[in-house]
């Protein structure tokens, strides 16, 4: 019983972390919510930063593409 609570337990982490790297979208929401239950603290501003989702600018294929006015292909 206890072996297939930790494999339950890996499993959702996998899955939460591949979520999280996939379809980033679809985590902030737990990750809001998870830092809504914390108390104040380092934890909390960990999930609360991982609940934001990244600004993006430019193309997406490279790092200049915002700073040079997208004159980097």
């Amino acid at each position: 019983m206890v072996q297939v609570s930790v494999v339950c337990l890996v499993l959702a982490f996998c899955l939460l972390y591949w979520l999280q790297r996939l379809a980033p979208a679809l985590t902030a929401p737990l990750w809001r919510g998870g830092a809504r239950l914390l108390p104040a603290g380092a934890w909390r501003e960990q999930c609360e930063q991982r609940g934001r989702l990244p600004v993006k600018s430019g193309c997406g294929q490279c790092n200049g593409c915002d700073r040079t006015g997208g004159g980097c292909h």
